[in-house]
């Protein structure tokens, strides 16, 4: 939140405080960031896709429109 007032420039710090705080939040955003993501894999969750589960997405041509208009894609959302 003190990020955001700070952009907004509705911050009551003054600007050194303000300098020494960004410098500090990019520092903990990346520790944060680095957590995050070692704890989900400890969770098994950060799984790379599968080819076959991207290659199952694709939508063709004359396929119904997933937007459920029951239009074909190419005359709908394409």
């Amino acid at each position: 939140m003190a990020l955001i007032a700070i952009a907004r420039d509705e911050s009551e710090l003054d600007s050194v405080e303000v300098n020494a705080f960004q410098d500090r939040a990019v520092a903990e955003l990346t520790d944060t960031v680095q957590r995050l993501y070692a704890a989900r894999a400890r969770v098994g969750e950060a799984k790379p896709i599968a080819a076959d589960a991207v290659a199952a997405a694709k939508i063709g041509r004359n396929d119904p429109c997933p937007c459920r208009s029951g239009k074909k894609h190419k005359h709908c959302c394409a």
